[in-house]
């Protein structure tokens, strides 16, 4: 006689739409929280194969900003954009020290430095982007902050941060749909929980208008906000989305700027792989890229 099929218990399904018109969708019998990642790699500092370290650069400029560290602005010579340079510490950090940006002074030293060329390109829309371990890009192990116009038609206002604001503060009255995954917020900066792929934060203004960083005062503002924030969530997530192989998770950061002002930002740790559902939803409208959990559990674990 057989043994009887065990009913696997499946959670409501949840649906959610981002900027951009893209979905992602996360339930049924995916809920769980998974920190085994055996396809993660650690990270190899190697000064004397650096090519930022062994090979001369022209310098744009560089400044020793003591507790906030010591920095060079270079061009990058392998870009298909018109406008690409990169913020550098001048010498390669250890493993540990790029798992954490350096710390809130480093990463508020290396936004000041990019934040020199926004201001000076003020009329441009510019990201500053980071890249930390392998499987979230990183090639070169010496810490490198893409400061980089991505866009080639650069002449309307982007709408991703007034949707933010919909989907979290409904429009600054804390209504929004999305407003309790709301992890932190000030007079200044929201951190929300929520994009394409399990563990993502968006970080965005709190008020109507977004940070000007083309004066002194403003980037000072803008750089120390900022990196508290990023300080905060990478600290915490390296603790607790530690794999069971004891790494912290590899991840991007992304922060958009347009004439001149902070519009929005986004975090990515690289907790799961993407499959055929992701890619199909790349180019078909009715396909959502697949979670391997809500936002609602990753806000859940955070407090745990």
């Amino acid at each position: 006689m057989s043994e009887p099929v065990q009913e696997v218990k499946k959670a409501p399904i949840t649906f959610y739409e981002w900027p951009g018109g893209r979905k992602s969708v996360a339930g049924g019998t995916r809920t769980a929280i998974k920190l085994d990642r055996p396809w993660q790699s650690d990270i190899v500092v190697n000064k004397e194969t650096c090519p930022f370290c062994t090979k001369p650069q022209k310098d744009v400029k560089q400044k020793d900003l003591a507790n906030c560290g010591s920095w060079r602005v270079i061009e990058n010579a392998f870009t298909p954009y018109p406008f690409h340079r990169m913020v550098i510490p001048t010498e390669c950090w250890s493993k540990e020290e790029l798992h954490g940006l350096g710390g809130q002074d480093k990463i508020r030293g290396a936004l000041h430095m990019a934040t020199e060329e926004i201001a000076a390109n003020a009329e441009k829309t510019i990201f500053i982007t980071l890249h930390v371990g392998a499987l979230a890009g990183q090639n070169v192990t010496h810490l490198h902050y893409h400061v980089v116009a991505y866009k080639f038609d650069d002449n309307g206002e982007s709408p991703v941060m007034h949707k933010l604001h919909e989907l979290y503060d409904g429009r600054y009255d804390h209504t929004g749909p999305l407003n309790h995954l709301v992890v932190s917020s000030n007079s200044v900066l929201q951190l929300a929980a929520g994009g394409l792929r399990a563990g993502q934060f968006f970080l965005f203004p709190t008020g109507q208008n977004p940070l000007d960083v083309v004066d002194d005062w403003g980037r000072t503002v803008v750089c120390s906000e900022i990196a508290g924030f990023l300080n905060m969530l990478i600290t915490t997530m390296n603790e607790k989305f530690r794999s069971v192989q004891g790494l912290p998770p590899d991840f991007k950061i992304s922060l958009m700027f347009q004439e001149g002002k902070f519009r929005h930002g986004l975090y990515v740790p690289i907790l799961n792989h993407l499959g055929s559902a992701e890619e199909m939803a790349m180019y078909e409208d009715s396909c959502q890229i697949t979670m391997p959990w809500t936002h609602e559990a990753t806000v859940e674990h955070l407090k745990s």
